[in-house]
């Protein structure tokens, strides 16, 4: 199978990874130090940013999770000395090994959670001032004694979403990559499931005609300001369970928060409806964001490869502009009213202003597989996880290149 079949088909689930036609037995060794093999997931919370290594080829007994510290990395950036790579000790706050194939991140008030497709597990633990708890390079942090473990009800785990009550509690919606169900499940003290649901019902009353060899997947889920009076939105995208390579459309669904925490079954009555297919031909995508002051959701389609604007009130179509071949996600720039998307066959990062939607800037090529973005509003600096390189490249909101972290992976093992 080739690298770039096998990727392609890694960055359209934008979740966990797997490799397939290996036939040597893995090298069961930890990741060497000073790199994270296949970077993709990240997040930001302050000043410390999440790197998750997903080690998706097998060739390590781990992956790898490190924390960086992003004041660190802006001072370095300011200062002159050499960036490419910026020296690991210098803005490199944690680093320990977690299972491999591991998930995106949710982040929330110092306490990490994440889902391992190897395990089929949900993970949690803390995290204070850019510090992991159980910090130990050596050690995989599901095996500390503060790591909380739940066992989840299906395999293949996908997006996460935290989401919060009025009283602050905190709960976890989780999707899967082959399978309908969403996961609603509780993070106290211990975590622990709430209940399982799935819009198939929903969609069948839409008059969406779903074959018992479909599934309904959701690519996405999005919470504006997450509390009880907030709208979930669901990016779903229905699929056939053998065959995932001939997505049959996309749907978005929105429902109350409240409605969604407090009732065992959720009435196709209380879900706001729009069919992406019907009207507009958009069969598959990989991304989504909800801008609830303009009234509008942006999609980043698969199939056609383009951005649509649509209005959320009227459901009609705003805008559309046609996009690099392979993107693999979006990052919108409240700030600068910008969309930042990873082109990951072209390896570079291009730029689209939201009104009206329009390519702005594309930058040159400095990584090999560009998979994800991240967005430091207050520091006015991108963080773009490489792939294929292992690398986690820094830019500025001009798209001019500023450095590097982490080494450049070699293709005799770190990398591919």
């Amino acid at each position: 199978m080739s690298k770039r079949k096998v990727l392609s088909y890694a960055i359209k689930l934008i979740a966990l990874f797997s490799w397939v036609g290996c036939t040597s037995a893995p090298v069961k060794v930890p990741p060497p130090d000073h790199s994270v093999p296949f970077p993709l997931h990240m997040a930001l919370e302050g000043d410390a940013l999440l790197v998750v290594g997903a080690n998706t080829d097998d060739h390590f007994s781990d992956g790898k999770l490190v924390v960086i510290d992003t004041t660190a990395v802006d001072r370095v950036i300011k200062s002159g000395v050499p960036k490419n790579p910026i020296a690991w000790n210098s803005v490199v706050t944690s680093n320990v090994l977690i299972p491999s194939a591991s998930s995106m991140i949710a982040l929330d008030s110092n306490t990490v959670t994440f889902a391992s497709d190897s395990s089929s597990r949900l993970y949690r633990f803390s995290i204070r001032s850019g510090v992991l708890s159980c910090e130990n390079a050596q050690k995989s942090i599901v095996d500390c004694k503060d790591t909380q473990s739940l066992s989840l009800k299906q395999s293949e785990p996908g997006y996460l979403q935290l989401i919060a009550t009025n009283n602050n509690e905190k709960n976890l919606l989780i999707s899967y990559r082959t399978s309908s169900q969403i996961e609603l499940i509780s993070l106290g003290t211990k975590m622990k499931h709430v209940r399982s649901f799935n819009f198939v019902d929903t969609l069948k009353s839409k008059n969406i005609k779903i074959s018992a060899d479909e599934i309904i997947v959701t690519k996405k889920i999005q919470v504006e300001k997450n509390n009880e009076k907030s709208l979930v939105y669901f990016l779903l995208e229905r699929q056939f369970k053998e065959d995932k390579s001939q997505p049959q459309g996309i749907y978005l669904l929105s429902i109350n928060l409240s409605d969604l925490l407090n009732n065992e079954k959720i009435s196709p009555s209380r879900v706001n409806f729009w069919d992406f297919k019907d009207k507009f031909f958009i069969d598959s995508a990989h991304d989504m964001h909800i801008d609830e002051a303009e009234q509008s959701v942006y999609i980043l389609a698969e199939k056609p490869e383009s951005i649509f604007k649509f209005s959320l009130k009227s459901k009609t179509l705003l805008d559309t502009t046609s996009v690099c071949e392979s993107a693999t996600s979006m990052s919108v720039s409240k700030e600068q009213n910008r969309i930042f998307i990873p082109c990951y066959k072209d390896s570079r990062i291009a730029s689209f202003t939201k009104s009206p939607l329009s390519l702005d800037v594309v930058s040159e090529i400095h990584g090999q597989g560009p998979a994800k973005a991240v967005l430091d509003e207050k520091k006015k600096l991108i963080y773009v996880s490489f792939f294929d390189d292992g690398t986690l490249g820094i830019f500025d909101f001009n798209l001019k290149y500023l450095g590097k972290v982490f080494s450049t992976t070699s293709p005799d093992g770190i990398g591919l």
